[in-house]
């Protein structure tokens, strides 16, 4: 039966569409909104969730920047919908407990700032970050530009530590398809993404997925 997944997005996200597209398993439908970051955003995000309300099985809010500040204004638009739904950087966080996880690179093509916010999201939510790789970027188009190559290189410059079991790339904004399916052999342990990480959460909370997280195909 065919499953749809309903994405909101920023309006200046260029990668989180991409991301589900390719990394979805047949018969998934991604229906998708993009959300206005001038407007207020829970009366644009009712706007646009709205629109996708009988179209879908579960909203996925793909929007990482400071979600966990404001998730609670998140979720009170979203449940009025009564239709499950996953938050982007919450979902890293089931999935690295799912998967053991509890040691991580943090991969992330913004500011040092907004790689010193992460890191300390993820530490209080128990999750030790073993060293950080971050590209400086704060633009939209510097975002764009950030490919598997960029990704990569910027990894292996970094040595990342040995005591790390999962390499966690932070950023909705990027195209990470490439890098989770390939770099995993490079790196010889998991490589997520926060696009990867909302999917495979979306798909266990309407069923789609009944194994673990090798049964993702492009594993």
């Amino acid at each position: 039966m065919l499953k749809r997944i309903g994405l909101l997005i920023s309006d200046i996200d260029g990668g989180s569409e991409y991301d589900f597209w390719k990394m979805a398993p047949k018969g998934l439908a991604i229906h998708t909104a993009r959300i206005s970051k001038i407007a207020n955003l829970k009366d644009e995000l009712y706007k646009e969730a709205s629109k996708l309300e009988s179209l879908v099985d579960i909203f996925v809010y793909q929007e990482d920047y400071e979600v966990h500040n404001i998730s609670s204004d998140i979720r009170q638009v979203l449940e009025q919908f009564e239709k499950p739904y996953v938050l982007a950087e919450e979902s890293a966080l089931e999935l690295f407990k799912e998967l053991g996880i509890s040691k991580i690179w943090l991969f992330t093509p913004y500011t040092v700032e907004r790689a010193l916010e992460e890191v300390e999201y993820l530490t209080v939510n128990g999750i030790s970050v073993t060293g950080y790789t971050y590209l400086n970027i704060n633009d939209k188009i510097g975002l764009k530009n950030v490919d598997y190559k960029t990704i990569s290189i910027a990894l292996l410059k970094s040595r990342v530590s040995k005591d790390s079991e999962a390499i966690y790339i932070y950023g909705s904004n990027l195209i990470t398809y490439k890098a989770v399916k390939t770099l995993p052999r490079v790196f010889g342990i998991p490589v997520i993404s926060t696009n990867l990480a909302s999917l495979f959460m979306a798909l266990r909370k309407i069923k789609y997925v009944k194994n673990g997280f090798d049964s993702l195909t492009l594993i």
